[in-house]
């Protein structure tokens, strides 16, 4: 079974983020060991364009659904849950899933491969000359 397919019944045909069922696609989490169903997630547009910072980043949005998000059963999905808890760490919703939030040593150490969680990633988002 090809991993499009796996990844569609494990999620049952939702972003295994906010669970939406538009256009899902496959995402790979960085720095996961291997290039399997383990590694990867399917995600929304709006979710995927946030994940890679090719948009403006809505707090609003995340709080919805993030701090249930979190307790999934898939690794993947707890990984790429706490680096965008991290990345809205001032936030008080936020801060307060992260002191709760519990990832075993390789799964954290795997969150922590991209060190989001130790810059400002609003610094990263591409703007045009407009601003």
């Amino acid at each position: 079974m090809s991993l499009e397919k796996k990844l569609q019944e494990r999620s049952n045909g939702t972003c295994e983020l906010c669970e939406s069922a538009e256009a899902v696609n496959v995402y790979s989490v960085s720095h996961g060991s291997g290039a399997d169903i383990d590694t990867n997630v399917h995600l929304c547009e709006k979710c995927l364009a946030q994940v890679n910072i090719t948009e403006e980043l809505e707090s609003s949005y995340w709080e919805a659904f993030l701090p249930n998000t979190m307790w999934s059963g898939v690794a993947a999905v707890q990984v790429l849950a706490w680096r965008m808890l991290n990345r809205f760490r001032e936030e008080t919703w936020a801060h307060g899933a992260l002191e709760i939030l519990y990832l075993d040593e390789d799964n954290l150490e795997w969150a922590k491969a991209t060190n989001e969680h130790i810059t400002n990633i609003e610094d990263t988002l591409h703007r045009d000359c407009n601003g």
